[in-house]
């Protein structure tokens, strides 16, 4: 990732705040080329597990709050990924938010048929925050109860398969950011400046894909 030292200008008008956690976000991700790719349902969850904020409304909206549909919300995290992307990330690195191409119900092994739009990435998780994706992914399917989470630790659950609504509101409830994984925040910039002609730096290192379902 470049140095984040300038406010990129965008049509959306995010807040300086989301464009400063969507930076910290990709910033830390260890990612890899892979064909099946990971859905954007799974990327917003695991920001927001790592500290990024769920309101991600507009500077002249009214703010995002829990009325909003999960379709709302992931219209704007994919807009605002979009965004930091095209200005602070390497260009041989935006493959990342490039459609995966490969048909693939990614989410097969959570129950889920819906086909969800995905990217040609994988990111490397803990396992904690597997467990937290996949928590998140199941409490937005319908009723998660304490039952069945002791079930999905001993991998004795057993779903019907059903589609996921994008017009439901986010349900899911998750656990504080816990160090190492927590996002660190750069300071704000003091200037703009645009020099595309910078050397890299903060390199992320590619470790192999940690799959979360597929």
């Amino acid at each position: 990732m470049y140095p984040l030292d300038f406010w990129p200008k965008n049509n959306q008008h995010f807040t300086n705040n989301s464009v400063k956690h969507a930076w910290a976000f990709l910033d830390a991700l260890q990612i890899t080329y892979d064909t099946k790719g990971i859905t954007w349902l799974e990327l917003l969850i695991l920001y927001q597990a790592r500290g990024g904020p769920s309101d991600l409304s507009y500077k002249n909206d009214s703010p995002l709050t829990a009325r909003s549909t999960l379709k709302q919300l992931l219209n704007n995290f994919k807009a605002l990924i979009k965004l930091v992307t095209k200005y602070f990330m390497h260009q041989e690195d935006q493959y990342m938010i490039k459609p995966a191409r490969t048909q693939c119900y990614r989410l097969r092994d959570a129950a889920i048929q819906t086909h969800m739009s995905r990217i040609a990435c994988q990111v490397v998780v803990t396992p904690n925050e597997r467990q937290t994706i996949l928590h998140a992914i199941l409490q937005q399917k319908g009723r998660f109860t304490q039952a069945m989470q002791s079930s999905l630790l001993e991998q004795t659950l057993v779903l019907p398969s059903s589609k996921l609504s994008l017009r439901q509101l986010p349900k899911w409830k998750l656990p504080p950011p816990s160090l190492p994984s927590a996002l660190r925040l750069p300071r704000d910039p003091d200037k703009q400046n645009d020099d595309r002609g910078r050397s890299k730096q903060n390199d992320n290192t590619f470790k192999a894909a940690q799959i979360f379902f597929c």
